[in-house]
């Protein structure tokens, strides 16, 4: 394909590199289409890189902060998900219903610009301050179903051991 302005170089940045310049149209962009559209939502750096997903990086407060993959890249969307990630967005938390498993850790990553809080409601389970681009985790030991909220305005449900 050509270059439509001659005289002008083609710029090429590849998404996801941590050094690569992002626009801060393009945070605009991610935020208002859902963080989720990134595709993969839990686990670690390194259990994406080895099944094939795709790792992404948005700029928070000046670093390069690493959205969250789940094991298989399963989409992380603004409804329903089944896994053990949470992403608190500017407009909310993704998923807004998960479905997770007993003795696994549920980890919540603050996608904001915002220091953000995680309060379960009629519980005393209280996250402490989680920074722009900071991770926060949390484990039941139990079946349970629990709605919280976020500092930010967010509203969740969380079910422990059922069935999607």
């Amino acid at each position: 394909m050509g270059n439509r302005y001659p005289g002008r170089r083609d710029r090429h940045v590849r998404p996801g590199r941590p050094g690569a310049p992002i626009r801060r149209d393009v945070w605009v962009v991610v935020a208002l289409l859902v963080i989720p559209a990134f595709g993969c939502a839990g686990g670690t750096a390194a259990s994406a890189a080895s099944s094939g997903c795709p790792i992404h990086y948005v700029q928070i407060a000046g670093k390069h902060v690493r959205v969250p993959v789940e094991p298989g890249c399963g989409r992380i969307t603004g409804q329903v998900g089944t896994g053990d990630q949470v992403i608190i967005g500017p407009a909310g938390v993704y998923p807004e219903h998960l479905f997770a498993q007993p003795k696994v850790r549920i980890t919540f990553t603050n996608l904001t610009p915002h220091v953000q809080r995680v309060d379960f409601e009629y519980s005393a389970v209280r996250s402490p301050r989680i920074a722009p681009g900071g991770r926060w985790s949390w484990t039941s030991d139990t079946a349970i179903s629990l709605a919280y909220d976020t500092s930010g305005g967010g509203h969740g449900l969380l079910d422990i051991g059922a069935l999607p």
